[in-house]
């Protein structure tokens, strides 16, 4: 603390003021400077003062979350790897039982849908386009515009019942269950439906196709007429006979090409696959599913208690700030008490000496050494400094530790009991996947 006191001594030594009334002032001034620094150490010491020791957290009860959360996310694990791993065992074993009934032993057909039906609009587009060439040449029709809505129509039609309705629906059924190891009702009835679907399916085709061919021949594209005399301009008319070949080609195609656009050629086998694929996918989502709860549990409670150690860290940084705080007044109050008395008497000793000068020299004498300030009276007034408890936090470190430790125990232990379950449950599985079913026994 530093006194500037603008006393101005000189002026007061030649109006004459003695030199124990300019120290009473000066005194005076640094008493009540210093007893306002008094008292405001003195307040902050008291509410030091008043501060017991903190309670620090405790890391346990993050432990304990953690492991209630470990415990709860294994046994859901359990209890779904359990059931996928039924599930899965359920559906391999239809689709042996599938294979098995239907004698199929091959690798299913997985076809690309997205590939084969641009592969059928492509086959449209250029079957259409062929179509209105031959409607187009000979004057026909009108012009591009109405040939290529001819050629749409009868592509669309032609493509559209071979492709979905010939092959991919009764097609497929044509020969479903020849093979099988029991031939039942329902697969000789899907069967002879298959066969007489695709029959019909062909007739009606080649009824389009006859008709486009008919009408080319006649010129009129108004009127068809199934006669005679009609059938044989067609077989001797190069447009018509074309018309014919065209729509039967890509007919044909078509058809081939339903049989297998969106699923395997033979009826079902695709879903008793699927089924098998689609409880494996699950079983192995299940485990990564309970893999990645386990790691975010465990990551959660290492973050609660990365950041309890750092409250920790940061409130005993607080405290320490505040003892060096406290320590450092308490040294600074008592300097400058001994300051302000140095600096009193010095200026003390300056106003005698200019006091003597500006005296007139009959008058002038040596006057007497004024005693030393003493300011120490107002040392007994600081109070002792009253530092808060050091070790708050004392026991925080090993606790912190034991959390950890038991986090680390239980997530292993989650992770282990998972880990155990899926390879169990795989084992089951495999084992009832094995296993012969009564239909199979019925079948042998």
């Amino acid at each position: 603390m530093k006194f500037d006191n603008p006393y101005n001594y000189q002026t007061d030594a030649m109006l004459g003021v003695s030199a124990e009334a300019m120290v009473a002032s000066e005194t005076a001034k640094a008493r009540s400077e210093l007893g306002y620094a008094i008292a405001e150490y003195n307040n902050n010491v008291a509410e030091m003062s008043a501060i017991g020791p903190e309670t620090a957290p405790d890391p346990a009860m993050i432990a304990e979350r953690a492991e209630a959360e470990f415990w709860a996310a294994a046994e859901n694990a359990v209890a779904e790897l359990i059931a996928a791993s039924r599930e899965q065992a359920n559906a391999s074993q239809s689709e042996k039982i599938f294979r098995f009934q239907h004698n199929l032993f091959r690798n299913v057909i997985e076809p690309d849908g997205f590939k084969s039906g641009l592969k059928l609009f492509i086959m449209t587009s250029v079957e259409s386009l062929a179509t209105a060439t031959f409607f187009l040449t000979g004057g026909f029709v009108s012009g591009p515009a109405q040939a290529l809505g001819f050629g749409a129509m009868i592509a669309g039609t032609t493509t559209v019942l071979s492709s979905l309705v010939g092959g991919g629906l009764f097609g497929r059924l044509w020969n479903y269950g020849v093979n099988a190891r029991m031939q039942d009702t329902a697969i000789v009835t899907k069967r002879w439906l298959g066969r007489i679907g695709s029959i019909g399916t062909a007739l009606t085709i080649g009824g389009v196709i006859t008709a486009s061919a008919l009408v080319r021949s006649t010129g009129e594209p108004d009127k068809l007429s199934f006669t005679f005399e009609n059938f044989a301009a067609a077989a001797t008319n190069f447009n018509s006979i074309m018309l014919a070949v065209v729509g039967t080609s890509f007919a044909l195609l078509a058809w081939r090409t339903g049989l297998r656009a969106f699923d395997d050629p033979y009826p079902g086998f695709s879903q008793a696959c699927a089924a098998t694929r689609n409880a494996h996918d699950y079983f192995k989502t299940s485990v990564e599913n309970a893999f990645v709860t386990i790691d975010g549990i465990n990551q959660d409670a290492m973050d609660d208690l990365a950041a309890m150690a750092d409250d920790v860290a940061d409130r005993r940084e607080d405290l320490q700030t505040w003892r060096e705080d406290v320590l450092a007044d308490h040294a600074a109050l008592k300097s400058d008490i001994d300051a302000a008395a140095t600096a009193i008497s010095q200026k003390a000793a300056e106003f005698q000496n200019f006091a003597t000068i500006v005296t007139p020299g009959e008058n002038r004498q040596l006057a007497p050494a004024l005693p030393l300030v003493n300011l120490d009276d107002l040392k007994s007034r600081i109070a002792a400094p009253v530092l808060p408890p050091r070790d708050n936090f004392e026991g925080f470190s090993k606790a912190h530790k034991a959390a950890t430790a038991r986090i680390a125990r239980a997530y292993s232990a989650a992770l282990d009991r998972v880990s155990a379950a899926s390879d169990s449950a795989t084992g089951q599985s495999e084992t009832l996947s094995a296993q012969p079913t009564p239909a199979l026994k019925q079948v042998k």
